[in-house]
């Protein structure tokens, strides 16, 4: 076992009183007791229960993060389906973000809960098994690199709005392809990933003498890697691509607002109508770039943080900030990985005077909808229709 398996096993800095460390058993297909605790203070059996705050944070905060996140991703997307202005090669991309947000949202959350509501001891993964802890871990890093993709294929979509208008615009195949080959890249690097949980540590547990306990589980179960390169494998290869593609946006990000200034600048001297329709266009890729440096905000203290643990781990596990401080800090990572995935259709409808109009057109009774305003017509560029429904089309809504 590394170092950070035997922390989470509670051998390092001191362990705890009376433990005993057993060898895993012969001539067995799988370890059984590979440790054992036999508790004897509130202390100690304090270190394998939840915590007040961990209580709150799941059956409060978490819960509110996943129905919110599910809602309004959801909401999104019926926007899309149901406006067919809305169906643009930039919402396209838009949706799968929001697909892959929600799946991230219901597996990284969903199975902390689950492990919450079956098994009053905290970090066990008995209610997962070995197979559960694979396929979250796969369907969680999954979306995660596919976000990534998408944000990326965003940005290089609005990129070629802006900057290259005249370049033929994408095809609904070329869009499904991007779409079916960013999926199968991110499922194939998640897959490649779950060498980090190819194996599991079974703790044994002596609870105290106390009918409070009389029907707690005597064992503990740990999803763990059971190579030391796995681990080192697995964080690079989750910390890699956020890097890459966050100087990919970088760059592009640079070029967008380039090109928005150079637009601004052309608009001034033409005519109204013109005018409005540019207006339109850099709003939404202002918008676009806004979302897309959010989502790189909101990712990067957890990948920070998986950077300084892949380091640690080339230095024989020796880290710079206490036990305590990183725990507390991841817990802070992950609370911004969780807003990462309900803020998008919140900026969306915020920064977009267009994306707010499509949501009141979809959820508002007919007489609560926006007018349609004759000036705003459709514009060149691949992201559709800027104006409002017609008449005609709102009254088959």
């Amino acid at each position: 076992m590394t170092a950070y398996q035997r922390s989470l096993a509670g051998t390092t800095g001191g362990g705890l009183a009376g433990v005993t460390d057993l060898a895993p058993a012969e001539d067995t297909e799988q370890p059984i007791c590979e440790f054992f605790f036999n508790l004897t203070s509130p202390e100690e059996v304090e270190y394998f229960t939840y915590s007040q705050g961990d209580v709150l944070y799941l059956t409060v905060f978490l819960p509110i993060i996943l129905v919110v996140g599910v809602l309004d991703n959801a909401a999104f997307m019926y926007v899309v389906l149901r406006l067919p202005r809305m169906r643009t090669v930039t919402n396209c991309y838009l949706v799968g973000l929001s697909v892959a947000d929600i799946i991230f949202l219901v597996f990284a959350i969903g199975s902390k809960l689950l492990c919450y509501v079956k098994s009053p001891i905290s970090g066990d993964d008995n209610p997962l098994g070995l197979a559960g802890c694979q396929l979250n871990q796969f369907m969680v890093n999954t979306s995660y690199f596919a976000s990534l993709c998408f944000i990326t294929l965003v940005s290089w979509e609005r990129f070629n709005g802006v900057c290259r208008p005249h370049r033929r615009r994408d095809t609904k195949v070329r869009v499904a392809a991007n779409v079916a080959a960013s999926t199968v890249l991110s499922g194939i690097v998640s897959a490649s990933l779950l060498f980090s949980f190819d194996s599991v540590t079974i703790e044994c547990i002596d609870w105290p003498s106390s009918p409070l306990y009389a029907r707690w589980p005597d064992e503990r179960l740990l999803c763990i890697s059971a190579n030391d390169w796995a681990d080192k494998y697995s964080f690079a290869a989750q910390t890699a691509p956020f890097f890459i593609s966050l100087v990919a946006n970088t760059l592009l990000y640079f070029k967008i607002i380039q090109g928005l200034d150079q637009s601004l600048r052309r608009t001034q001297q033409s005519n109204h109508r013109k005018s409005r329709d540019a207006s339109t266009r850099n709003q939404v890729a202002r918008m676009l770039v806004i979302n897309g440096v959010a989502l790189f905000a909101l990712l990067a203290p957890f990948e920070i943080m998986s950077l300084f643990r892949l380091i640690a781990m080339f230095r024989d596990d020796q880290f710079i900030l206490p036990y305590d401080v990183r725990q507390s800090l991841t817990y802070v990572a992950r609370v911004a990985s969780y807003f990462n995935s309900i803020v998008n259709p919140v900026i969306y409808t915020v920064l977009s005077s267009r994306y707010r109009e499509a949501f009141q057109i979809a959820f508002l009774p007919a007489r609560c909808r926006p007018r349609h305003k004759a000036s705003d017509n459709s514009h060149p560029g691949s992201t559709g229709r800027s104006g409002t429904m017609t008449t005609k089309a709102e009254s088959r809504m």
